[in-house]
């Protein structure tokens, strides 16, 4: 059976960010040995995982919360294998003023 090991993905860096999106890209070597790349991405110290399946080296996340804090790796497979990334952590830019909540919503949610 062939088999080439894949190199991990490295350089994991976050770009053009604002309120609901952020750009990760990221480097992998010989492209010709990756069978498949998922971004992964979660809130910061949350257990909740997503994943998107992408191509190249670069892709946008969508529809993300504004001004929170979102922790990215890369995943790449090869004939079996799996190597994954180091995390990176990237803050969405922050809300808009029409869509913060009022002192008296923030000293409700406090006292709740």
């Amino acid at each position: 059976m062939f088999s080439v090991e894949p190199e991990v993905p490295s350089s994991v860096a976050v770009s053009a960010i604002n309120r609901r999106n952020v750009t990760v890209s990221w480097s992998v070597g010989d492209t010709h040995t990756v069978n498949a790349t998922y971004l992964y991405y979660r809130v910061t110290r949350t257990d909740s995982w997503h994943s998107v399946s992408v191509t190249g080296t670069k892709h946008t996340v969508t529809s993300l919360t504004p001004g929170t804090s979102y922790q990215f790796y890369v995943k790449v497979t090869s004939y079996g294998k799996n190597l994954s990334s180091q995390y990176t952590t990237a803050m969405t830019g922050e809300v808009d003023a029409h869509f913060r909540p009022s002192l008296d919503d923030v000293i409700k949610q406090i006292l709740m």
